[in-house]
């Protein structure tokens, strides 16, 4: 017997959309022989003319801003505006950022179509910065792409990967990261949406909770060795755009004193200075190892190593990577480019999850 009524065909959702992968390259240094990784941009695109910006990739922060083009700290940075926009829409409500750094930058919410690669996404929203000020003015950076969560956001907009996967630009609200090194002269990659899974290893990955509920990412850590010295830690905030890695109190000092030839000079306030021999081998063959959910990852001793300080004793001394914060609370760390440039990360804000894998 048959029933009546209509029959409707089955409706077979639309594949997710695939990752957009962006090359990340390493800033230039002013001095050609400093190659020291001091951050990392991607070349991002805003407008209806494809106006192109070198942003800094800085997981520290959540905002997306580039200078005005009419800013009076222009310089020779790429700046937006009603010349070079015309789908820029610019609202009167201010903002302003101030970075760990002392640098800071104020202006205006505004939105345009911002492009990744191939992919165009209309009304993005992004900083107008109209004041620029510290480190920032002679970055070779134009701007920057916050990564953190909006939880984080000093804009009270959207982050650039939130909006990305509200629009179904990205499968996923997250981002994996390959960081270049300098010294290699080799290219990273930002993967938003996905990661990327021929950069590490897949059997080596570390899944840990994020521990942060301010928008940033952070992750407990089990154990972290200097030459087999045991070094207090209990949890470090991941953030590629810090140039260093920065400890509590002075545990920054005795992780230096585990390293052959740093000299560590205490500081008002109980904290320490440290320098480290630039290229001496037994400084190069230190082991550093840091635990986190069981797995182990090694940072490079030479990535430990700063700008040039001075000769000591026949000996060329620089400043260590790793150094004393007053502002870190007890046990927590900060991970910067000197971590992350030897692992594969994964910053996952839909699941609340951050992953380090050992890199291919």
């Amino acid at each position: 017997m048959l029933l009546s009524g209509t029959l409707s065909a089955r409706v077979t959702p639309p594949p997710p959309p695939p990752p957009i992968r962006l090359p990340i390259l390493s800033l230039p240094n002013q001095n050609a022989h400093d190659l020291t990784d001091k951050g990392y941009v991607s070349l991002v695109k805003l407008g209806d003319r494809g106006k192109s910006f070198k942003a800094l990739i800085d997981t520290g922060s959540a905002d997306f801003w580039v200078p005005s083009e009419t800013s009076t700290t222009l310089g020779t940075h790429s700046g937006i505006g009603r010349a070079s926009s015309n789908t820029l829409h610019v609202t009167n409500t201010q903002f302003s950022i101030g970075y760990e750094d002392g640098s800071g930058v104020a202006g205006k919410v505004g939105a345009d179509t911002l492009t990744l690669g191939r992919i165009s996404v209309p009304q993005v929203p992004v900083g107008v910065a109209d004041t620029v000020q510290g480190n920032l003015v002679a970055s070779r950076a134009d701007g920057i792409l916050g990564l953190a969560t909006s939880r984080k956001s000093r804009m009270g907009q959207h982050t650039v990967v939130e909006t990305l996967f509200a629009r179904q630009a990205i499968p996923g609200q997250l981002f994996g990261l390959k960081l270049p090194r300098l010294a290699d002269r080799n290219a990273g990659e930002l993967s938003l949406g996905a990661p990327n899974f021929s950069k590490f290893d897949a059997n080596s990955q570390a899944v840990s909770t994020n521990t942060r509920s301010d928008g940033l990412y952070g992750a407990r850590v089990a154990g972290l060795t200097v030459n087999n010295v045991r070094i207090p830690i209990t949890s470090a905030i991941f953030d590629v755009g810090a140039e260093s890695i920065t400890a509590p109190g002075n545990a920054g000092g005795q992780f230096n004193r585990a390293i052959p030839g740093a000299i560590v000079q205490p500081q008002a306030g109980g904290s320490t200075l440290s320098i480290i021999p630039c290229n001496d081998q037994r400084t190069l063959a230190s082991v550093i190892l840091v635990t986190i959910q069981g797995k182990t990852f090694q940072i490079q001793a030479r990535d430990l190593v700063g700008s040039f300080v001075a000769p000591i004793q026949n000996v060329n001394y620089c400043l260590s990577l790793v150094q004393d914060s007053r502002s870190r609370a007890t046990g927590e760390w900060v991970f910067g480019i000197p971590f992350l440039k030897n692992v594969y990360s994964i910053f996952d804000d839909g699941q609340n999850k951050v992953t380090f894998a050992r890199l291919t």
